[in-house]
C-alpha cells in the first residue's frame, strides 16, 4: 500500500508524524529540548540573543536566525553561547562585517576559524578589546 502524503506538497507522510510529534512536542534530552522541541526552541534563540547581547535584543536574534545554518552554528554551540563575553564579540562582528553572513560558506569558515584559533584561551580573562581583536583575527583567517 502507497504511503500517504499529509497536505498538498508538504512532504511528509502519514506514518512519519508520531515521529515527528514526539521529536517537537516531547523532546527527550535536554539538547533536543534546546534544539528541537517546538516551544523550547523559540525560547532558547530569544534566551541567547538577550544573554549574549542584552541592549540590542532583536537585532541578535535577527543575526542569529538570519539562517538555519548560522542558528545551528551559534546556538548549538554551548561553550561559546554559554560564555557572554566571545559571543557578544561574535555578534558584533556579524553585525558590523556584513562578508561574515553573506554566504553560507563564509560563515562556515568563520566558525572554522573561532574552533581552530579559540581553543584552550580563556575569554573571561580578557578585556573587550583583546576579544574583539581576537575575533576580527578569525574574520581575517577565515577570509584566506
Amino acid at each position: 500500500m502507497p504511503q500517504r502524503l499529509l497536505g498538498k506538497n508538504c512532504g511528509i507522510y502519514a506514518d512519519a508524524l508520531p515521529n515527528l510529534i514526539e521529536k517537537h512536542f516531547f523532546a527527550s534530552t535536554q539538547t533536543r529540548i534546546r534544539d528541537d522541541h517546538a516551544l523550547s526552541r523559540l525560547w532558547w534563540n530569544y534566551e541567547i540573543a538577550k544573554t549574549c547581547s542584552p541592549d540590542e535584543v532583536d537585532s541578535a536574534l535577527e543575526l542569529i536566525l538570519k539562517t538555519a545554518d548560522i542558528r545551528s552554528n551559534f546556538v548549538e554551540r554551548i561553550w561559546m553561547t554559554s560564555r557572554r563575553s566571545i559571543a557578544s564579540a561574535v555578534l558584533k562582528a556579524m553585525r558590523s562585517d556584513p562578508w561574515i553572513t553573506s554566504v553560507e560558506q563564509n560563515f562556515r569558515e568563520f566558525m572554522k576559524s573561532l574552533n581552530k584559533l579559540g581553543g584552550g584561551i580563556v575569554f573571561e580573562a580578557l578585556a573587550e578589546s583583546e576579544i574583539e581583536a581576537f575575533v576580527q583575527d578569525c574574520v581575517s583567517n577565515a577570509r584566506r
